[in-house]
C-alpha cells in the first residue's frame, strides 16, 4: 500500500499538485486503525463503555472504578484507550475513578479520518461531562489534544498533568509524513497552505512549548525516553522548558510504544499520584 500510495501522488503531483495536496492531505488524516493487543482487549473489558454522540458520529467512552478522584487517559496518534491500560488498576487503587476514549477515527469510536482539531474538540467533551479533573496521563499526541482542549475551555480544571512522552512542533508530523510517502516539495507547500486556509492556522504557530505557557498547571510531569525514534527527547525538553512546574525525568530502552507498560514508568507515575 505505502508503495502504491508514493506512485499515485507521485504520478498525480506531475498531472495536478493541487489536487495531489489535497489527497495527500486525506491521507494525512485517516490513521491506520490497528489491531488492539490482548493486553489492550482485555483492560477494556474491564471497563463500563458507553457510546457518546459526536458531530455526526460517536466516540467509546470508557470508565474503571467509582474512587473520588477523577483521572482522564488520552492515547496518541493510531492507538486506543486500552494503551494506557497499565495505569488504570494502580490508579483505582489510589481512589481514583478513571476515564478515558477512544479519539475520533481510532479503536472503537467513529468516523475513518481525523485531526488534531477533532481530537481536541472529543477531549473538550469528555473533560466537560468529567468536571474537575485530578490528573491526566496522556500519551504522544495526546498530550497536545489535551493541552489545545484546555486551552479552548478555559473554565476546565486539572490538577496535575503527566505526559509520557510529548511532541512539540506539529511541523514534524508533516515532515514525517513527506518522508514516508515521498512528496515532493511543491506538493508539500501546497497541503500546508491547505489545512492553514482550512482551520486559520499557521502549521509553525502549532507548537507545544509555546502553547503551554499558556496553561494554568501548576504540576507536571513528562517521562521520555532519551532514544524515542518516534519524538525526540529534545522535544520533551522544549515542552518542560516552557510548562510552569514541570518535571522532566529521562528513562532509557523503554521506547515508544512500549514505555506506556514498562515498570520503570508505571514506578514513576505511582509515586508522582
Amino acid at each position: 500500500m505505502l508503495k502504491y500510495y508514493r506512485n499515485y501522488l507521485f504520478l498525480l503531483s506531475i498531472v495536478s499538485p493541487n489536487t495531489a495536496a489535497k489527497q495527500a492531505y486525506q491521507l494525512f488524516c485517516t490513521p491506520i486503525n490497528k489491531k488492539l493487543r490482548e493486553r489492550e482487549v482485555e483492560v477494556l473489558k474491564m471497563a463500563s463503555s458507553e457510546n457518546i454522540a459526536f458531530e455526526n458520529s460517536f466516540i467509546k467512552k470508557y470508565t474503571w472504578g467509582a474512587g473520588n478522584k477523577k483521572a482522564l487517559l488520552v492515547h496518541g496518534w493510531e492507538s486506543n484507550a486500552g494503551s494506557l491500560g497499565a495505569f488504570v488498576k494502580l490508579l483505582n487503587a489510589h481512589n481514583y475513578q478513571v476515564i478515558a476514549f477512544d479519539c475520533p477515527a481510532h479503536g472503537q469510536s467513529g468516523g475513518k479520518q481525523t485531526t488534531l482539531f477533532k481530537n481536541t474538540a472529543a477531549a473538550a467533551l469528555i473533560c466537560n461531562q468529567i468536571g474537575h479533573i485530578d490528573i491526566a496521563i496522556t500519551h504522544s499526541f495526546g498530550s497536545v489534544v489535551l493541552m489545545n482542549a484546555l486551552l479552548q475551555q478555559d473554565h476546565l480544571q486539572l490538577n496535575k498533568l503527566i505526559m509520557i512522552t510529548t511532541p512539540n512542533e506539529m511541523q514534524q508530523a508533516f515532515d514525517d509524513f513527506y518522508r514516508l510517502l515521498r512528496i515532493k516539495p511543491k506538493v508539500q507547500r501546497l497541503m500546508e497552505t491547505h489545512v492553514e486556509n482550512l482551520f486559520h492556522v499557521k502549521i509553525k504557530d502549532l507548537n507545544a512549548g509555546i502553547l503551554c505557557r499558556k496553561l494554568a498547571i501548576d504540576n507536571a510531569l513528562i517521562i521520555h525516553d532519551k532514544n524515542d525514534q518516534i519524538i525526540p527527547y529534545e522535544q520533551a525538553e522544549r515542552v518542560a522548558k516552557n510548562l510552569k512546574n514541570c518535571q522532566l525525568i529521562p528513562v532509557e530502552n523503554a521506547g515508544h510504544y512500549r514505555i506506556l507498560w514498562h515498570p520503570e514508568v508505571i514506578q514513576l507515575v505511582e509515586a508522582a499520584l
